[in-house]
């Protein structure tokens, strides 16, 4: 994949690029269009069958491109920042940042505006002395009978009804669980507490700004070098764009699995194990996965996909070799590296804490740890706003830990392959935010 990505650079560049991000822009459109149909139907079968063939039609164009994004960063690492390198004398370190700033889109990220509603409407529940009552004592039907509560609820569940979404499931947000993600968000804090909070993004905003600002003032940029950022610019926002948009997609089909459990009188686990042809096959004839298979399933199991050739299925040990291998895991060096991010407000060096998280809803972060994952999405922000600094596997400058990390000011390296399986809660790293390495100083007890 990657040296596809590279072979194609030009190909890849901004009018195409742009070309290809309307394309899929109006792809989503349609899915959208055909979910609000599929809302107004009787949720039967045959309207589920319906909906999904009209769905896999038209997000089965939209991944096509989609998918190719993975990798699309590293003709940002592998091109763009080395022209940038050669031709201002910088180190890599010192233009991959360049990079990254210049790139990072002009206006905030999904996720940023997201939280800045969410934290408004928990500063307007602050100054509204019943709704505050409400909310602290968790008096459920109070809220359901205050205006201002149901307005400012429907109002963000229209845009974030997918926000608690992940890669296995969706939670349909409800008033409860909107009225207990405010009371754990105010809990502890004053109304200018939260509206400091608020203030956080919009300064660290104006932070890249005038980082983009002074850099600009000390290097002059090539014809070139300008088309580069642009694409880069692109590539960033269009990551962005895309994150939100594959969430609603999931939503979607997680609802539908939903949907079918209850009609086919089966669990919702079990049909997350099924393959999208075997799940077809399901609505269709109500014929599902034998017994033997899904218990393998239930355990670790992996897919080999070849084209034109049939699945293969590895379950168990193999999968741990196989992933193992992919890694290439090597638990006798005492060092990582990967890409800077972010530097957050100019750190050079880092110390402090791991802690690793694979699941942000039920694994726990202390205020100051370094936060250490696979990859960040959505549900993570709130726990990102407390780490001292973030620590990835996977991703470069225009992957979402990079994208958040810039807009809240917070250290960052991603892409380091294998962090959550050389490092244990409780060891203490130190960041090398110029080289991007990160070495272990003492292991946990």
């Amino acid at each position: 994949m990657e040296e596809a990505a590279l072979s194609n650079y030009e190909l890849a560049m901004e009018d195409s690029l742009k070309k290809r991000i309307r394309e899929r822009s109006a792809t989503m459109a349609k899915i959208e269009q055909a979910w609000e149909k599929f809302q107004g139907s009787s949720h039967d079968i045959t309207s589920i069958i319906a909906f999904m063939r009209e769905f896999l039609e038209h997000s089965t164009v939209w991944w096509k491109y989609s998918s190719i994004l993975e990798e699309k960063g590293k003709v940002i690492e592998k091109k763009v920042t080395p022209i940038l390198q050669e031709n201002h004398g910088m180190s890599f370190s010192e233009a991959s940042e360049a990079v990254g700033i210049l790139s990072h889109p002009e206006n905030p990220s999904f996720y940023t505006v997201e939280r800045k509603r969410f934290l408004n409407i928990c500063a307007g529940i602050i100054q509204d002395k019943e709704s505050l009552e409400a909310i602290r004592s968790s008096d459920i039907q109070a809220l359901e009978n205050n205006r201002s509560f149901v307005r400012a609820f429907r109002s963000y569940k229209k845009d974030y009804f997918f926000i608690k979404t992940n890669f296995y499931d969706r939670t349909i947000l409800t008033p409860a669980l909107f009225a207990a993600d405010i009371k754990a968000e105010i809990r502890g804090k004053s109304l200018k507490d939260i509206k400091n909070d608020i203030s956080s993004f919009d300064t660290e905003a104006r932070n890249l700004k005038k980082k983009k600002k002074d850099l600009l003032s000390r290097i002059k940029l090539s014809d070139e070098e300008k088309k580069n950022i642009r694409f880069a610019v692109l590539m960033t926002e269009w990551h962005d764009t895309r994150k939100l948009k594959m969430m609603k997609q999931f939503f979607y089909l997680y609802d539908i699995c939903h949907k079918v459990a209850d009609i086919r009188d089966v669990r919702y686990d079990f049909i997350a194990k099924m393959m999208m042809q075997e799940f077809l096959k399901f609505l269709e004839t109500g014929k599902a996965l034998e017994q033997d298979e899904y218990n393998r399933r239930k355990g670790d199991f992996a897919i080999l996909y070849q084209k034109g050739r049939p699945e293969v299925f590895f379950y168990g040990r193999d999968v741990v070799k196989i992933l193992d291998a992919c890694k290439k895991r090597d638990e006798k060096t005492a060092e990582l590296k990967g890409a800077v991010a972010s530097k957050g407000r100019g750190e050079t060096r880092v110390l402090g804490k791991v802690r690793i998280v694979k699941d942000p809803a039920k694994d726990l972060l202390n205020t100051g740890d370094i936060l250490v994952t696979s990859m960040t999405r959505i549900e993570f922000v709130p726990l990102m706003k407390k780490a001292k600094a973030i620590i990835t596997d996977e991703g470069g400058i225009a992957c979402h830990a990079a994208i958040v990390s810039r807009e809240l000011g917070i250290p960052c390296i991603t892409g380091t392959k294998s962090a959550t399986d050389s490092l244990r809660d409780g060891d203490k790293v130190e960041m090398d935010m110029h080289s991007g390495s990160i070495r272990l100083k003492s292991k946990s007890i």
